[in-house]
């Protein structure tokens, strides 16, 4: 078992100051998020308008680098939002990364692979379990 050292926090565009937050505990608990399309969406209305379509595929493109340098994947859900999270959601589920999410349950929460979580403190507190019990079988 892998124990877990990076996240990446899947959430909606202008939910960003919030997983701005989030990348703040997870850094203060020894986990280091890989989330990087919060420095382009700076809580902002998503207006793909603002960018050309080649920016617009090298910012997808960051996203599944960002998700591939993630141990596993913390997902933020709401009604209506967050379209491109899914995607991001399926990529790391093909990865064989966890997902662990959080909010609004979809269909896609209940696919092998995904651990539902109350709120960010139990998925905080499994993750931080999970590589507990990883590093102790180590020993």
């Amino acid at each position: 078992m892998k124990w877990i050292e990076s996240v990446y926090v899947a959430s909606w565009f202008e939910n960003a100051p919030v997983v701005g937050e989030v990348h703040e505990r997870l850094l203060s608990v020894g986990l280091r998020p890989t989330s990087s399309w919060i420095t382009v969406a700076n809580g902002a209305a998503e207006d793909f308008a603002l960018f050309t379509p080649e920016r617009l595929r090298e910012l997808a493109e960051q996203n599944d680098r960002d998700v591939g340098a993630a141990d596993a994947l913390l997902v933020l859900a709401a009604r209506g939002r967050g379209g491109e999270m899914f995607a991001e959601v399926r990529l790391a589920l093909i990865w064989q990364k966890p997902v662990y999410w959080v909010g609004r349950r979809i269909l896609s929460a209940y696919r092998h692979g995904v651990v539902l979580c109350e709120d960010i403190d139990d998925a905080l507190a499994l993750m931080l379990g999970r590589a507990a019990y990883a590093r102790s079988t180590l020993a």
